[in-house]
């Protein structure tokens, strides 16, 4: 009887113990999902942090470059300054100056040497052109004068105007004119 009596107490205490794991279990279950929930809300943040670090390191490179950059640009334009400031001394001046009379005189010689060449062509020009001009009257007079012999009359023809004998001489008087 002891035994049958010890029996209940042993089945109500398996019971319990069996209440105790499944709340447990319950509890575990619970414990995984807050630890998993955690930890994919710490997984997330520390995403987040990292992408917020990369920007920010992102940001601080370009502004670094920025800096560079200007500071680059105010190095140039300090040597810029420095180089007109030895531009415009004394010395650089005068060895400017020096260097312009030395220029002008160059091209003074050269402005003379092509004046030079430029008269003699023209002169020779001028010479050829005043030859093919009497080549040119010899030949036109030449040719008046066959035709102002075609026109004078031989014996027993009739003779020709002098209005138009003058008035020939007059052109080969102005052709004449012309090529002196």
């Amino acid at each position: 009887a002891a035994q049958g009596a010890g029996a209940p107490a042993t089945e109500a205490r398996l019971e319990s113990a069996e209440a105790d794991v499944r709340d447990l279990r319950k509890e575990l279950a619970e414990l995984r999902s807050s630890r998993l929930t955690e930890a994919s809300d710490m997984q997330r943040a520390f995403t987040e942090l990292r992408a917020r670090v990369h920007e920010e390191r992102s940001k601080g490179a370009e502004e670094m470059a920025r800096v560079g950059h200007h500071l680059q640009t105010l190095d140039d334009d300090m040597d810029g300054i420095r180089t007109r400031l030895k531009e415009h001394s004394p010395e650089a001046l005068e060895q400017s100056e020096a260097a312009l009379r030395e220029q002008i005189a160059a091209l003074d010689v050269q402005s003379s040497k092509a004046r030079e060449q430029a008269r003699a062509e023209f002169e020779s020009n001028l010479e050829r052109l005043d030859a093919a001009l009497r080549k040119q009257l010899e030949k036109s007079e030449a040719a008046l004068g066959e035709r102002v012999g075609a026109l004078e009359a031989p014996e027993g023809a009739p003779a020709v105007p002098d209005e138009a004998l003058a008035g020939i001489r007059e052109q080969i008087a102005a052709l004449a004119s012309r090529v002196d």
